[in-house]
């Protein structure tokens, strides 16, 4: 399993209609406003893929699905749906994929100097904002 790993806005929905578009694998959305979103965005791509299948329709999932290959898109917050929890934590078995990085410097940083790259970052940013509002 391939896992795209980013945060709002950084790509990995696109990376999903993209992959979507490659396989044929159909996308499982969270919602039906997500499925036409993704739907709408594959057209405005030009990436030709299965129609998107939201969670909530239990029928399509459960019968017509059962042992295919599927890409699911925002998972976390399917998980937390179906559980009704609010997940802090989770693991997975396969590969964190961060390819809309990977052609960057930051592509090649280890988890421990990203993370210590994003605090740097951010300490500055509100230093920065401190001088702004004190002057």
């Amino acid at each position: 399993m391939q896992c795209f790993v980013g945060g709002r806005r950084s790509g990995k929905t696109w990376q999903m209609i993209c992959l979507s578009h490659d396989t044929g694998f159909p996308i499982i959305a969270r919602t039906k406003a997500m499925a036409n979103y993704i739907e709408g965005q594959a057209y405005r791509m030009g990436k030709a893929i299965p129609k998107p299948i939201p969670v909530t329709n239990y029928s399509l999932m459960i019968g017509a699905l059962r042992g295919e290959k599927v890409i699911v898109d925002e998972s976390q917050g399917i998980l937390e749906d179906i559980l009704k929890v609010s997940i802090v934590a989770a693991s997975i078995d396969g590969e964190a994929l961060m390819l809309p990085l990977q052609d960057s410097a930051i592509g090649s940083l280890g988890f421990f100097e990203l993370l210590r790259t994003w605090r740097e970052e951010r300490r500055a940013k509100r230093e920065e904002k401190q001088c702004k509002g004190e002057n």
